[in-house]
């Protein structure tokens, strides 16, 4: 049998980084002002494009300038201080549109102005800095250039800023002279913060030489960190010569498992267009000379496996900016065996050291980086345990590899099973073979069934994880989580047992550490008494060609928790979103000397996905929350499920779109269980290929009306008497409802596990959307579709625009079936109190805003406050139009509480005019207490949300969102028509707008619930 390894595994990576930034004028200073000769004079400011290399999308970090405050000085010596509003500035005619010019009140000679602008427009990043500046001024010009500024507290707690419109925050200076009543010279503005964009390199073909030559590589970034962001920073540029700046040591924050990677293309992963944060200037301990040195590290005084942000770095200061990126890393040979699996961590801090400048981690204003990653070096990690070198301080991690009979299966979060089998015969006559002394017997057996288990509800560190169940008596189990999973001992070979089929369960199914320790024995029976079969109690073994096998199906419990191992009640944020839980039988295992890499032989690994939720963790324990699978295992589902009697029963009792679950309770009762297809539902050998998340027994008549039996298939019958009961049903379709909250919460995961991960680029007019349905375009829900006369209709949700849904049969033609297939992804209600109820109505998440409000003057109000991830909400409020956007753009996010318009707009306004940004109908809408500029046409979110509650808020055909589908080929603006969300044909479309605003905490705090 042909060899094949896999090793988990933390990686190298090759860092590239690029960055370009404008530069100011350089300043002299050198004349004198003569204050008593002031002039009114035109001044001229600019704007500056930031150039990024190789950028192919449009540049959306032009700046428009809405106020500005100036700060006039001679020398050191404080002049005045003038404010301009945006009535005052005028946008000069150039070329690139970025010029403007205002009238101001200097005087005669030469004189420095400084200015801070957008202090008024822009009110989402930071808090109003005029007033310092102002005191430090009356103090002279070094007090003034070293005013510090504070970052608003809502972006610190809601992790990166985002800019809806066309403002940033902006600061510059100009040396100006006013001769003869006009003035020379400009000021020239720069953005506060700098934007980190991440190309993460997902291909590449191996070119060292040896066995690994030619092999090709896939590298899927899951999630990045991002610690030491600066809360705070300097108003002014330094100006060198100027000024000694004190290097900023304090309140700094991190954002942390960010998780909205676009791997779409599958060649190189993107977070969009960037993030922002501001500037960050720290000096380095001392110069490093080599890249590597960058990211050293050592550990004074702390046990392996503590916080990232208890490191000493060695080189780089201990505020620099840093960035973790973690993800699955799988290599194949050139018959497209996997010979490598891997779960790379990889550190490397920021800064600019294109020109070798290794010491340089400065993150600068008005800058963008871009940094370019590539995943090398996997033998490194092997050398670093070996040889006890450290080659690369930025990475670390677990190696594991797999040799012959063993296996890596990468599970979802809902209950799974695989099966398993170890050669105890093979191993037996390997330890008789190395002719190991009597006395050394035991400890061979016992390093061939290492084991290790790691969950989040572990008390014991992961030095403490590795036991020896051979050689042990079962106390060292205690502060591990083991219960999760169970080894189910049968006698026949590549079979799967169903657990409701293993009634002798009470003897045959094992604790990992059980099923270990058994093997043990088996082993030291057959190196006694190689002629006999082991006699192990609890313990079946399967004869074959000779050789005695142990065989298992294993029995992974959903990932889901009431309690710890101390028996406290825990909520949901205990456990989801987090890291993968984990089992490993090994037979070898050791450590590097700082105890970051191990290494490992092993026979058997098990990971388990951990569930995803857009839901807010740190509101876990006053919000149920709603679950979701990482994956479809069916693929494509050729129907629902239904008949046309049982869907008339169906519509007589319920037609519930917000609870999928109970739905799901209805069909049971309408269409029985009996389908579901768990003879063949699991694995019978590793899933690390391409085709790996796909349950490799099913046939195509499982995929087959089988939508809703699909969810079924998620659980387990628990009590055994053979079918799936109502109390059985954790896992379960989604309803309209659930799928659109999914929607809105899309962005905060990765593409990979996005409901539609294809290419938008690739859709064609003619077959939109069904020539995508592999990559997620459709999903089937669980909610009857009402509006046609149709006995067999379902609601179908469009995931391929995000906030679309309608029915499975053709609007244009009655006799038609419109979405004959579609996939699925099952839900879980996750509850904030699970001694209440762990899994039913009591546990079912409610809409995203909680309940819908109203304000004193009537106008409805969504307040989200924090239940949704950092990744979806806009931290900080924004008045006006969003600039021009799609559906995956961060205009479409939430801020975490909107007002509705108490009035419509008329009914004429064409779609490119509600998408528009600076001539937006919504620009000039008023309303007591809410002046003009303040309001916005919602965007495709914003929409969605109403829509839920369109019949209350008299929502009107053909209300425009602002939001424009990515692919303009196949849709263009969304709209709701009526009934559901949907987009308009490309260049197409008229309708009212109904427009909406930011609410202030005043507003938030006084709304009322409405009845």
């Amino acid at each position: 049998m042909k060899k094949i390894r896999y090793i988990l595994l933390t990686l190298l990576c090759v860092v590239g980084i690029t960055s370009c930034q404008d530069e100011l004028i350089e300043k002299t200073s050198s004349g004198r002002a003569d204050v008593n000769k002031p002039v009114k004079v035109n001044l001229k400011f600019s704007v500056p494009d930031v150039d990024e290399v190789n950028l192919s999308r449009t540049n959306y970090d032009n700046s428009d300038l809405g106020d500005l405050h100036l700060f006039i000085f001679d020398g050191n010596t404080f002049l005045s201080d003038e404010s301009v509003t945006s009535a005052n500035i005028q946008r000069t005619n150039n070329a690139n549109n970025n010029e403007y010019t205002i009238s101001a009140t200097l005087y005669e000679g030469e004189q420095t102005v400084y200015a801070v602008g957008n202090v008024i427009t822009q009110t989402n990043y930071w808090q109003n800095p005029v007033s310092d500046l102002q005191t430090a001024a009356a103090k002279g010009r070094e007090a003034f250039l070293n005013t510090l500024y504070n970052v608003r507290q809502d972006v610190v707690s809601g992790g990166f800023v985002t800019f809806p419109g066309n403002y940033r925050p902006l600061a510059g200076s100009g040396d100006i002279t006013v001769a003869d009543g006009s003035s020379s010279g400009i000021i020239s503005m720069k953005r506060e913060v700098a934007r980190i964009k991440l190309n993460v390199n997902m291909n590449y073909t191996v070119t060292e030489k040896g066995e690994r030559n030619g092999n090709k590589v896939t590298f899927t970034p899951q999630s990045y960190s991002v610690y030491n962001v600066a809360s705070k920073g300097y108003v002014m540029e330094t100006e060198d010569g100027n000024t000694q700046r004190t290097t900023i040591t304090e309140g700094f924050y991190a954002v942390e498992n960010m998780t909205n990677f676009n791997v779409s293309d599958g060649e190189v992963a993107t977070i969009g267009d960037g993030f922002n944060i501001p500037e960050n200037l720290q000096q380095p301990k001392q110069q490093g000379t080599t890249y590597a040195e960058r990211d050293k590290w050592f550990e004074e005084g702390k046990e392996p496996g503590a916080d990232d942000d208890a490191k000493e770095w060695t080189y780089a200061p201990q505020h620099a900016t840093y960035i973790v990126i973690k993800g699955n890393y799988v290599e194949t040979d050139a018959s497209g065996n996997v010979v490598y699996s891997a779960a790379p961590s990889y550190t490397f801090h920021l800064g600019d050291w294109s020109n070798n400048e290794f010491g340089n981690f400065n993150v600068e204003r008005n800058t963008i980086y871009t940094y370019t990653v590539s995943i090398h070096g996997v033998e490194n990690m092997v050398v670093e345990v070996e040889r006890e070198e450290e080659n690369q301080p930025g990475a670390e991690g677990d190696v594991i590899e797999l040799g012959e009979g063993s296996e890596i299966f990468n599970l979802d979060a809902h209950y799974e099973q695989v099966y398993v089998e170890y050669n105890l015969s093979d191993i037996a006559n390997n330890i008789k073979n190395n002719s190991i002394a009597s006395d050394e017997i035991d400890n061979a057996i016992a390093t061939n069934f290492m084991l290790s288990i790691h969950s989040p509800m572990n008390t014991k560190s992961g030095a403490e994880e590795l036991v020896t169940p051979y050689t042990g008596n079962g106390a060292e189990m205690s502060g591990i989580d083991s219960e999760w999973i169970k080894f189910y001992s049968q006698n026949s070979r590549k079979t799967l047992s169903t657990y409701t089929s293993t009634r002798d369960y009470d003897d045959y199914l094992l604790s990992p550490w059980d099923a270990c320790k058994k093997m043990g024995e088996a082993v030291k029976h057959l190196i006694e008494n190689e002629d006999s079969a082991p006699s192990v109690p609890e313990l079946r073994t399967c004869l074959d060609n000779g050789d005695y096998y142990a065989c298992f199906t294993v029995f992974v419990n959903e990932y889901f928790y009431t309690e710890d191992l101390e028996g406290n009640k825990v909520s949901w944020e205990k456990f989801a979103r987090a890291e993968p839980r984990t089992l490993l039988i090994a037979s070898d295992w050791d450590a590097s000397p700082d105890g970051n890499t191990t290494y490992a032989k092993a026979r058997t690994y098990i990971s388990q996905a951990s569930i995803l939720t857009f839901y807010n963790t740190e509101i876990a324990q006053e919000t149920n929350a709603l679950g979701i699978e990482s994956y479809n295992e069916y693929g494509v589902i050729s129907g629902f499920g239904e008949s046309a009697s049982s869907y008339n029963e169906k519509i007589a009792k319920d037609n519930n779109e917000y609870n999928g679950r109970a739905n799901m309770l209805l069909d049971i009762e309408n269409l029985g269980w009996n389908a579901i297809p768990f003879t063949r539902i699991g694995y019978l050998s590793d899933n690390t290929g391409t085709d790996g998340h796909k349950w490799e027994k099913l046939t195509q008549n499982d995929k087959t009306k089988s939508a809703y039996y699909a969810c079924l298939s998620r659980n387990r019958d628990l009590n055994r008497n053979g079918k799936i009961d109502d109390d059985e049903v954790r896992w379960y379709l989604p309803a309209r409802s659930q799928y659109l909250r999914m929607g809105i919460g899309a962005s905060s995961f990765n593409t990979d596990v996005q409901l539609y991960n294809g290419d938008k680029t690739k859709l064609n007019e003619g077959i939109y959307p069904t020539n995508q349905l592999d990559k997620g375009t459709l999903y089937y829900s669980n909610t009857p579709y009402t509006k046609d006369n149709h006995q067999d209709a379902w609601e179908l949700y469009w995931a391929v625009e995000v906030g679309a849904y309608g029915s499975n049969w053709d609007p244009d033609n009655s006799d038609t079936k419109y979405g004959e297939k579609a996939q699925i992804r099952c839900v879980r209600n996750l509850p904030s109190n699970p001694e209440s109820d762990s899994y039913g109505d009591n546990a079912l998440a409610g809409p995203v805003y909680g309940e819908l409000k109203k304000l004193n003057g009537g106008n409805y109000i969504f307040d989200f406050g924090n239940r949704m991830d950092i990744g979806i909400n806009r931290s900080s409020p924004y008045n006006g139009p969003y600039r021009e956007h799609n559906e995956m753009g961060e205009q479409n996010r939430l801020y975490k509480a909107f007002v509705v318009a108490a009035n419509y707009l008329r009914d004429d306004y064409s779609a490119s005019r509600a998408a528009s940004y600076y001539n937006n109908p919504c620009n000039t809408y008023s309303e007591d207490g809410a002046p003009a500029g303040t309001w916005r046409t919602p965007n495709l979110n914003e929409l969605t949300v109403m829509s839920t509650v369109a019949t209350k808020l008299e929502l009107r055909a053909n209300t425009m969102s602002s939001t424009t589908f990515s692919n303009n080929n196949v849709r263009g603006l969304f709209y709701y028509n009526g009934s559901m969300i949907s987009a308009w044909n490309p260049n197409y479309g008229s309708g009212p707008i109904r427009c909406v605003r930011d609410a202030t905490d005043l507003e938030i705090q006084n709304a009322v619930p409405v009845n």
